[in-house]
């Protein structure tokens, strides 16, 4: 089976009393893609996104990292490196790399991130069986937001079969490996 590439958004500064569980939860998720086979697609700056790049990396899994011009990585745990020279040419490069994409914990960055591969796979711009799978509580408000939205009638989609949101990142591992029938293990 050929290579599978799991874009991951994730908070680049968190802080407060949570700091550290946010850290080691994006370290953790890049060892699983690892494990697994994947290889880990993000924005490669700091934060959740170097502790899941440094996960993966440390692992043996492969890394690639696409950035803003603006930005580059202060770290090294990545093989391959593109940037973009504004968001939205950043993001397109970010979005074209992923067979899945993956949201743990996040900001507004985040949110950006989740409502344009929605948007995106509404469009048909990037197919249906491309999965979009939210990580944790956090995220609970943003169901409850698209729910409320089909029940309005304030859009014609299901996103129900876009975006699945599950509690923890040993789910989103099986969600990935259910959806592509894929266990590197095996």
């Amino acid at each position: 089976m050929a290579n599978l590439k799991v874009v991951v958004f994730c908070a680049s500064s968190p802080h407060g009393e949570k700091r550290d569980f946010y850290l080691k939860l994006a370290y953790d998720f890049g060892v699983f893609l690892a494990e697994e086979g994947y290889t880990c697609v993000n924005g490669g700056s700091t934060g959740m996104m170097e502790a899941v790049c440094k996960g993966a990396f440390r692992t043996g899994g492969q890394v690639e990292i696409v950035n803003l011009t603006a930005y580059p990585p202060e770290h090294k745990y990545y093989h391959s490196l593109e940037f973009g020279k504004t968001l939205p040419e950043r993001q397109s490069l970010l979005i074209s790399k992923g067979d899945a994409f993956v949201a743990l914990p996040g900001g507004a960055g985040t949110a950006y991130e989740i409502h344009e591969v929605l948007a995106r796979t509404t469009l048909g711009e990037i197919g249906q069986g491309k999965p979009l799978i939210c990580v944790g509580e956090e995220w609970n408000l943003l169901a409850e937001l698209l729910n409320m939205q089909a029940k309005q009638g304030l859009t014609r989609h299901n996103y129900g079969s876009y975006i699945t949101f599950v509690p923890d990142i040993e789910t989103a591992m099986k969600v990935l490996n259910v959806r592509f029938q894929y266990s590197a293990r095996e």
